[in-house]
């Protein structure tokens, strides 16, 4: 990737919704040059944000920043879409020994 870029979607915070994000984000890495375990990796821990929201009303907006970085890496934001409040980021190399 010659450039950083970032990927930026609101989507409802309904948990039904969940799945088809974990594969956005799996086939974004792997499209932007990631090793499959890397790619599952990120899956991972789009999961792990979700999991860990608190004090969000059921089907309140999010925002979800994927930011490609030239370091190969990927650097996942999940905050309030109105308020831009972060509720976590998580960090994922993109290369596999």
């Amino acid at each position: 990737m010659s450039e950083p870029e970032t990927i930026r979607m609101e989507i409802s915070s309904d948990g039904a919704f969940l799945p088809s994000v974990r594969q956005f984000v799996s086939d974004a890495a792997l499209a932007a040059g990631f090793c499959p375990k890397s790619a599952g990796l990120a899956e991972a821990e789009a999961n792990s944000l979700w999991n860990g929201l608190s004090g969000t009303a059921p089907g309140s907006l999010l925002r979800l920043d994927c930011s490609f970085a030239e370091n190969n890496s990927l650097v996942l934001t999940l905050s309030d879409a109105s308020s831009g409040k972060v509720h976590g980021m998580r960090t994922v190399r993109g290369a596999c020994e």
